[in-house]
């Protein structure tokens, strides 16, 4: 998507609307930002406790802020990327806890005097 977009950097322009699509421009959306996010969300996903989400969803704004900050992303690079980053864990938690039916699974097997694989499928 980045390379696609090709927005420039504000630090590497004075425009705001600076796109060269397929140049090697890298500012929208902050990766940094999409990464925090994601992690963010699969962690709040996995805890009741309200200062876990606030926390969680919190060090990630601190790091959207600072890219921010340090003039590498607009402020809708960052705002994109957390639309991003949650979608993409939030997904990722749904899928994960879906229950699998037919799902086949190969898992390691050792007992202290032989290993192998055993192979079992779900009904």
């Amino acid at each position: 998507m980045k390379f696609t977009v090709g927005r420039v950097r504000p630090n590497a322009s004075d425009r705001t609307f600076d796109f060269k699509p397929f140049s090697g421009n890298y500012s929208f959306p902050s990766g940094h930002t999409t990464q925090a996010f994601a992690v963010a969300s699969v962690i709040a996903a996995h805890y009741d406790q309200w200062w876990v989400q606030g926390l969680s969803y919190g060090l990630a704004g601190v790091v959207g802020y600072s890219r921010v900050e340090q003039n590498s992303h607009y402020a809708s690079d960052v705002v994109a990327a957390a639309i991003i980053g949650t979608a993409v864990g939030r997904t990722i938690v749904k899928r994960h806890n879906k229950p699998r039916e037919g799902a086949f699974t190969v898992t390691p097997y050792f007992d202290g005097q032989g290993s192998g694989l055993v192979f079992s499928k779900t009904f």
